[in-house]
């Protein structure tokens, strides 16, 4: 799936112990958007990728506020201004979009950093 993306920002706040980064096709909610969330204090992940903490010690991914899944971002790469998402096969199962999402962020600069 490839998508270009004209929002992005993101933000951690440590209040509630949360790391939140999101993007969208536009401004309206029939846009496509992704959002993710995960524990600001949590460590980097090196359990087993066949146990079921792979889905519960990751970030929480929600796309267009309908479909929503705990864990299988597995990696995310940047080339300037575009960014590759890979997911688990579960989770790109119930996401709808495929084992990789690339996105062209069409962004202010400053919109990609906090993302």
């Amino acid at each position: 799936m490839q998508i270009i993306t004209k929002n992005a920002g993101g933000e951690a706040d440590d209040y509630y112990d949360v790391l939140e980064a999101g993007f969208a096709e536009g401004a309206t909610d029939s846009d496509l958007m992704m959002m993710f969330q995960r524990e600001l204090s949590a460590g980097t992940w090196e359990g087993d990728l066949n146990t079921d903490d792979y889905f519960s010690s990751s970030y929480c991914i929600t796309l267009r506020l309908v479909e929503t899944v705990y864990g299988g971002l597995e990696q995310v790469a940047f080339f300037g201004n575009r960014g590759t998402f890979s997911f688990s096969k579960r989770a790109a199962q119930v996401l709808g979009t495929g084992r990789q999402v690339v996105v062209d962020f069409q962004v202010p600069e400053r919109n990609l950093w906090e993302f």
